[in-house]
This record gives structure tokens, sequence and C-alpha cells, in this order.
């Protein structure tokens, strides 16, 4: 049911902010009520992360006020905004991975008596706050040992024991499968009905609009609409973001042919794969789906080469390679767009030129020399073609937006052309922009003949876009589903393991 709030935790007016030759906030408006979840909207750029920033006291704004409970406050630190009351959990989770998880919740918070740690006195108020959430996490655990899942619930409870009343969430379920994505809103619930302000930003629309009290979409860092959740859809929502009407989101045909570009049969791994066949057709989209720890990310590493098979056998149209390693891989047209972007895909301090032919050098070298010219060319190219957005090629691709970032990975593999690409939620954090590029590139590239696994854990995009869908189940493929009976419900009961 939805709340109806209480009086204004939070009133921003007129937010204005511009750094390095950009108007990042021109006008930004947010009120956010006591016991009411508060969806935050826009594309990558819109000026949510600047808000946000201005909100957790990590910059100043220019212009404007901000006022906690009617009262006028401007932060000058972190501490500043936290001593409010307001505190941020960012999509990565800002835990120390070798504390444990008490350690961790209490951390700057330690109660002392004559100069020595009190742990054993706070941790009861732990142990109760993460039962308030509804987690049953083991204190001694090393916060490296946790799930994504629990990483937050654990943030969360740092955030309560602080004395929070306003709880900012970014992108919290990027990372999360179906089930820890249910935990956590039913913990955000609880703390909604307890009075406590939430702010919630995701780009998964249908999700927040289903757990959200309001929404306030920005579009070029101003406000241009404020409304209740149970009243906007997200075409309202899409087309309030992008300002034009963006209805066709997925691709209405199949490019699938005959021919078999990749033959997987009976692999097993030490990952966690078991008994894995499938076949993948020139110019298809076949979806793998399946919920968290199903082996979706597992067989993704293992048909690149980045994790050994233990049996079975993995076969191109070159025929079966006994030597799988990522180079062998990359050298046989196979590219990879893994999971974690950052952490898994991109040099961040490097620049974009770098970066996007970092995975093909054999493009522009030769007798082990980097031909400069050769190389500028093949990057100015396939820049204009995913249409990236970047000062220049020798911008550090650090300093762009997700969804840019997702450009130069796929980039890289469309140099010199991929006769397979593997994409491993190949959307997860970008906005619905950069979703529709990532999409509109993905119909060019089958339509050319490339095959494409695509991974996800998005029921409306491996809908949408797949010509059939695999169903993954503890490392196993539970069933395969054509086009025409893959529907969201038949994908769900699958992935739980129920017959289909």
């Amino acid at each position: 049911m939805e709340s109806t709030g209480g009086g204004d935790l939070l009133a921003v007016e007129g937010l204005t902010k511009r750094y390095d030759g950009v108007q990042a906030l021109r006008g930004a408006d947010l009120t956010v009520r006591s016991g009411e979840i508060h969806a935050l909207l826009g594309e990558n750029g819109a000026g949510k992360s600047t808000l946000i920033k201005a909100l957790a006291g990590a910059i100043k704004p220019d212009s404007g006020t901000i006022m906690v409970r009617g009262e006028p406050v401007e932060f000058g630190t972190r501490t500043d905004s936290m001593r409010r009351g307001i505190s941020v959990i960012f999509q990565h989770a800002n835990l120390v991975p070798q504390l444990t998880v008490a350690q961790n919740i209490v951390l700057g918070g330690e109660k002392r008596r004559l100069g020595f740690l009190r742990d054993d006195g706070q941790r009861k108020g732990v142990q109760d706050m993460l039962a308030k959430l509804g987690a049953n996490i083991d204190l001694n655990r090393t916060a490296a040992s946790l799930r994504s899942g629990e990483r937050q619930l654990v943030e969360i409870a740092r955030a309560l024991l602080q004395r929070a009343h306003l709880l900012i969430l970014d992108e919290p379920t990027a990372s999360l499968g179906t089930e820890d994505v249910d935990h956590l809103h039913h913990a955000l619930l609880d703390l909604r009905e307890s009075g406590m302000g939430i702010i919630y930003v995701s780009h998964r629309l249908e999700e927040v609009l289903s757990v959200s009290d309001r929404v306030t979409v920005l579009r070029d860092g101003a406000t241009v609409g404020t409304g209740l959740a149970s009243e906007s859809s997200t075409a309202d929502v899409i087309n309030l973001m992008l300002g034009r009407d963006a209805s066709h989101v997925f691709r209405k045909s199949s490019d699938a042919r005959e021919s078999v570009v990749l033959k997987v049969s009976d692999v097993a791994t030490a990952t966690g794969l078991s008994g894995v066949s499938f076949d993948l057709h020139a110019g298809e989209i076949l979806g793998v789906f399946g919920l968290l720890g199903s082996g979706r990310t597992e067989l993704a590493r293992a048909l690149f080469g980045a994790d050994p098979i233990r049996s079975g056998s993995i076969e191109t149209q070159e025929g079966v390679d006994r030597k799988r390693t990522p180079y062998n891989t990359a050298r046989s047209g196979i590219g990879l767009v893994p999971e974690e972007r950052t952490a898994q895909a991109l040099f961040s301090q490097l620049s974009v030129i770098e970066n996007m032919t970092s995975g093909r050098p054999w493009l522009y070298s030769r007798f082990g020399f980097i031909r400069s010219r050769r190389r500028r060319e093949l990057v100015d190219e396939m820049s204009r073609r995913v249409r990236l957005k970047a000062a220049s090629m020798g911008q550090a691709v650090s300093t762009l937006s997700g969804g840019n970032q997702q450009k130069v990975v796929l980039g890289r593999w469309m140099l010199g052309g991929s006769q397979i690409l593997i994409l491993d939620d190949p959307t997860v954090g970008v906005d619905i922009g950069a979703k529709e590029e990532i999409y509109r590139l993905i119909s060019e590239l089958t339509a050319d003949g490339t095959a494409v696994l695509l991974l996800s854990s998005e029921l409306p995009e491996v809908v949408g876009l797949s010509d059939r869908i695999m169903v993954m189940f503890r490392g196993c493929v539970r069933t395969i589903f054509d086009r025409d009976s893959a529907t969201e419900e038949a994908l769900l009961r699958a992935a739980h393991g129920e017959a289909a």
C-alpha cells in the first residue's frame, strides 16, 4: 500500500552547479517527506549524481537552497550532512573488506572505555539492527565474504545506527538477484513505515515505480516533473527523461540464420557449471536468464576462456579449441562485455583510444610497432558508430558516464568485427538513452550476422531482445524457450527450478 508520507523532511529549491565548463544543475527541485520512498530518475548526465553529492556535502552548490525539516542548511563536508541525519549508500558498497560485519557497522562510532574498544557492548545493538532489516548475517564474517545484497543491508544498518532519517540509495539493486531485490524492498518498506525518508535512484524503471510513493525526474540538470508513482507508467517516465517518445525500445524482428557459429556440448567447470549444452546461430540473440548463483556469469567466463572447462567441448566454425585462453578466444573473433566493466573490462586511468584498442592490438601494429595513425583512424570511426560522447579520444574513461564507458567496451570488440559477442548484463547502471543506443548497436550487429549471447538480469530486456531464451538453474540449463512462449512469468518459474 502506498504511503502518504508525513511532513517535508527535505526541500531542495533551484539548486545550480557549474564546474569544468559544464552546467551540471540548472534549477533542481526536490521535496522528500518523512515516511515516503521518493524515486529520483533521469538519464546519465541529467544531474542526479551532482544533486546527491550536494546533499551528501561532497560539493557545494552555486545557488539555491537546501532545507532539512524546515531549516536552511549549508553542507561544507560529508560530516555536516551526516550530522543532519542524511546518509548516502552508493552503488558499490563502501565497506572495508578485511573487517567483520560488526566492525564495519560501528566503524567511526566505536564505544571505548579507558582507551579500549567495548566491542561486546555494541554487538547486541548491531544484531538488533540487522534483525530489524530481516538480515540474518553472522557478525564475525568479513565484508569480503558477503554477497551484494548482504553488503547493502550492512550499509543500511550502519546508517541507522548513525541515526540517519534520510537515506539516499544510488542504484541499490544494480548487482542484485531477484531474491535479494525483494528482500531489500521489504526492508525499505519497513523503514518507510517507521517514518524514514528514502531517495531511491535507479535505472530499473518498473522496479523503482513498484516500490516508490512519488517520482521526480531530472533532465539536463533541471527538474522536469514530480508525481505519484501509482499514476506514472514507465512510458510516461521515459518520455519525460528523454524529452521525446521512446515507445519502441526493443527490436521487432529477428536476424537469426541457419548456420551454427557456436556449439556447446556438456560443459562442466570447477566454478559450478554442469552439463551445459546449446547452439548459437549466426545473427541470433540467445538470451540467458537466471537468478543470482544460477551460473550465468560463470558461463560467460568459460566461453571466453577466462575459466577452464573440466569436461565437454566448445566448438566454433574453426573447430574445437582445446587451448582456450582469452587471447586465443579474442583472436578467433569472440568478444566479452563482462558484468563488472570497471573492474574487469576497463583500464580506468587510461584513455578512450587505449581502452578501445586493447582487445585486438594486431589490427594497428606491425612487427611489434604501433601504427599510431591507423590506430587513431580505427577509434575515430568506431566512436562515431557507437555515438560515443567524449571530449577527446585522449580522455580518461573514468571520467565518462556509465553508458559511454559501456560503448567503449562494445567498440573494443566491434573493431575488426566479432563473429560472436558475449554480453553479460550490458545495460546495468546505464540510463534509458544509453540503453537505446546499446540496443541499436546489438540490432546492427545481428543484422550483419554477428551472434549475440545476451546474459541479463532484467526480464523486460531479455524478453524484448531475444530470439530464444535459455534459463539457467544451479549451473545447469533448465530449459530453452522460443520467442513466442518466453513470458516473464514462465522465465521466473523456470529460474526458481519449477517445471516449464
